[in-house]
């Protein structure tokens, strides 16, 4: 019987050491990728497929995998059907590629098993507000990255929310606008919720400090016309096609109960979106009859009908600096990516 090609029979075929063979293998940057390539034909030629997996993570601890949880209470599918989910996704394997690392995609529904069982050297949260499952993720003492406002223990990265939104509703208060709706989103399957004017802060359902921060914005630019947010009607609801089949359309609920906006100031662009559709089943003209904003600026922002004005942030850059942030280590570090408004054709002054 044939003896099996070790690596060592490697680093001697090749003239280099054991621990470059390795690096080629388990830590490919670590290696001159003219070496890298030498030291790789040279494994081919032996027929030499890499390191036992189960023994490398006997002696080293480590999987040579990382983590990744969707938002909210949702499941791994929401990083193929939701857009800012995907190019985030498609950052983070991005830097994977590039590290030879392996990508593992970890449930988000509300429970630990995934979190408890998943076999990785760390995770990155898509979320913020997924404390619950953080924490479990912290007890296994592996390291982790979130996007969006964590504690000064945990790295993060997160954007000029409150900045963005207050430009993209000043755009539309110096158009004139000044009867808004604000369509906000829910990290929660739980149904759309609408909040009418009350002249005080109302108790919002299921909105996280990134929301809350572009509620913040939102504020900000009103105050600067003299308006109040309190005097805004607010509704609560995503009305991704799940959530619609159970509950009822929540961006469409929107436009019902708050007939006298001109406006519509969406807090993401899904919900964006979803309100230019729901005003065309309606019979209004989108920006004649209606302006409508977003945030995010996912890649359907730009391709709708009419084109989305959003407040561009990178979902992809965010996701691969995540990934980048995990593998480095070292401690805690908090970064914040830049926005710019991006003016499209959604938004017009209101019809006299």
């Amino acid at each position: 019987m044939r003896r099996a090609v070790t690596l060592l029979d490697v680093a001697r075929a090749a003239n280099v050491s054991k621990t470059t063979v390795s690096n080629v293998f388990s830590w490919p940057e670590r290696v001159r990728p003219a070496l890298r390539a030498r030291i790789e034909a040279v494994a081919r030629e032996l027929h030499y497929a890499g390191p036992d997996p189960k023994g490398r993570m006997l002696s080293s601890g480590k999987v040579n995998a990382i983590g990744v949880v969707p938002i909210g209470n949702f499941g791994i599918t929401l990083f193929f059907t939701h857009e800012y989910g995907n190019a985030f996704l498609g950052g983070v394997a991005h830097t994977c590629e590039e590290r030879g690392v392996g990508l593992s995609l970890v449930s988000g529904r509300a429970n630990e098993w995934g979190i408890n069982d998943a076999l990785v050297d760390g995770f990155i949260f898509e979320s913020a507000e997924q404390i619950d499952l953080i924490e479990p993720a912290r007890r296994r003492r592996l390291p982790v990255v979130v996007s969006g406002v964590a504690g000064p223990d945990i790295t993060s990265i997160t954007i000029e929310n409150r900045k963005g939104a207050r430009e993209v509703t000043r755009h539309l208060l110096e158009l004139g606008h000044r009867r808004f709706v604000i369509a906000s989103v829910m990290w929660q399957f739980v149904p759309p919720v609408f909040h009418p004017p009350t002249g005080a802060p109302r108790q919002f359902v299921a909105v996280g400090p990134p929301i809350l921060e572009r509620m913040a914005g939102v504020a900000d630019a009103l105050a600067e016309f003299g308006l109040s947010f309190d005097d805004m009607p607010v509704m609560e609801g995503c009305g991704t096609p799940e959530e619609e089949a159970a509950f009822g359309n929540g961006p469409g609920m929107a436009l019902d109960l708050a007939p006298e906006a001109t406006a519509v100031i969406a807090l993401n662009d899904g919900v964006a979106l979803n309100i230019i559709e729901q005003a065309k089943k309606r019979g209004l003209s989108v920006p004649r009859d209606l302006s409508v904003v977003g945030f995010d600026d996912v890649a359907g922002a730009a391709r709708s009908e009419p084109p989305l004005t959003t407040v561009h942030h990178s979902a992809f850059e965010n996701g691969r600096l995540a990934a980048s942030l995990l593998l480095d280590g070292g401690p805690p570090r908090h970064v914040v990516m830049p926005v710019k408004l991006v003016v499209r054709a959604s938004t017009a002054p209101p019809r006299k």
